[in-house]
């Protein structure tokens, strides 16, 4: 019996002790760390789904020149991200690397049933472009301060919104000030109005 109470306060002084040292404190922090590692991946795994089925049909799309689209793909897509933010906050590129989070972007940016969620996404951008210019791409910013512009009828402010002509052309839609805005979209990390102009048409053509 004496041997036992002894034995149980060896363990117990052992545990005690590991719990006051470093190394109770690095194990705890690599275990945390790989628990993160293992939700980000699968958050971006999520992310990135979404967004190439989201892709591969506007592709489609536009490949057999038709505006026919499916908008309970957006709806979706929408209640996924925001239950993501609400949990884990914005996929910053720090939490689910640049694809991802390029790609978390693009999902918002084609929220267009959901004015005020693309509003807040755009202030969870800029929070976390303000504390780590690292985490987000600015070109992002950019272009979901354009199409909320234009959601609510103003005129949008770095050139990157078009819309789709009758005879099947794009046309840029209205600019705030033009003779500025390659100073602005530089600003941004976005090629010239001009270069952006050519590439769409091309693209688009």
């Amino acid at each position: 019996m004496m041997l036992f109470l002894t034995e149980v306060v060896l363990v117990r002084t052992f545990a005690w002790n590991l719990l006051d040292s470093k190394l109770f404190y690095k194990v705890i922090s690599i275990f945390l760390y790989y628990l993160m590692n293992k939700k980000s991946k699968i958050i971006a795994r999520r992310i990135n789904t979404m967004a190439r089925i989201d892709q591969a049909i506007r592709k489609k799309m536009h490949k057999h020149k038709t505006s026919k689209w499916n908008s309970q793909i957006d709806k979706m897509n929408t209640l996924t991200m925001e239950k993501i933010i609400a949990m884990y906050g914005w996929p910053t590129i720090g939490m689910v690397g640049k694809k991802a989070s390029h790609n978390a972007w693009l999902l918002v940016q084609h929220a267009d049933h959901d004015t005020p969620f693309q509003e807040k996404c755009l202030r969870h951008i800029q929070k976390e472009f303000s504390s780590d210019p690292e985490s987000i791409q600015p070109k992002e910013i950019a272009y979901l301060t354009d199409r909320i512009a234009i959601h609510h009828g103003k005129e949008q402010i770095f050139g990157t919104q078009f819309r789709i002509k009758p005879d099947g052309k794009l046309e840029l839609l209205p600019l705030k000030n033009r003779a500025k805005v390659n100073v602005l979209r530089k600003k941004y990390g976005l090629k010239t109005l001009q270069s952006y102009l050519k590439w769409v048409r091309e693209k688009y053509k």
